[in-house]
């Protein structure tokens, strides 16, 4: 009996930002969707994803449209070819195929990025909302937009920094079986936690908005 072996090539970082609508859409198509769940846990080989694939989906996938897919999103970067499972003689029992990245994170257009009317539009209803969450009464909407592009950008830079994490044992441990809900939670607890971290600036500008 031979022992069988995973020789990685390939680590995906812990978290990609997806800034592009289209590619986002892609991940979250229905039928690309079940290629990301099932290399959640780790790189497969072909015929593992396919039968993951099957089980997730609940639907029938031909073999040419498992492939045309699959290179699809090798194509795209989003899948890559992660190593080889040894001793294989069939290609589809040794290429080991990984997601590009552990989490996919959607960072929609921001305020900086909206037209005029949009712009002005989500600074009256974040000044709306901020005054009944922090119980005071805020200036204009000018000062509440330059608060909240502020807030943004500050938010933009701590999960990009995130970038820089590779999926190494314990953090692997660490998430396991976690529920996106949860991981969005964690992430909405670092970038507060960097935000009190690093809040001169910002909480210069925020006095501003005050009546």
């Amino acid at each position: 009996m031979f022992e069988t072996h995973d020789f990685i090539s390939f680590k995906p970082k812990f978290i990609e930002v997806i800034e592009d609508h289209a590619i986002w859409r892609i991940i979250t198509d229905p039928f690309l969707a079940p290629y990301f769940h099932a290399l959640r846990s780790g790189p497969l080989t072909r015929r593992e994803l396919k039968h993951r694939y099957l089980e997730i989906s609940n639907s029938p996938i031909s073999d040419q449209t498992f492939m045309k897919y699959l290179k699809k999103l090798l194509n795209l970067g989003l899948i890559k070819v992660a190593g080889q499972r040894q001793p294989s003689k069939k290609e589809e029992d040794r290429v080991l195929y990984a997601r590009s990245a552990y989490l996919y994170y959607f960072m929609p257009m921001h305020l900086k990025g909206m037209d005029k009317e949009d712009k002005e539009r989500f600074s009256q209803l974040i000044r709306i909302f901020a005054q009944v969450a922090i119980k005071k009464n805020l200036n204009s909407a000018h000062f509440v937009e330059k608060t909240a592009i502020e807030v943004e950008k500050r938010l933009r830079t701590t999960i990009k920094r995130l970038n820089k994490l590779e999926m190494n044992e314990e953090l692997s441990f660490l998430l396991r079986d976690l529920p996106w809900s949860q991981i969005q939670h964690l992430l909405n607890l670092t970038f507060g936690l960097a935000l009190l971290a690093n809040n001169k600036t910002l909480m210069r500008t925020f006095d501003r908005c005050l009546a």
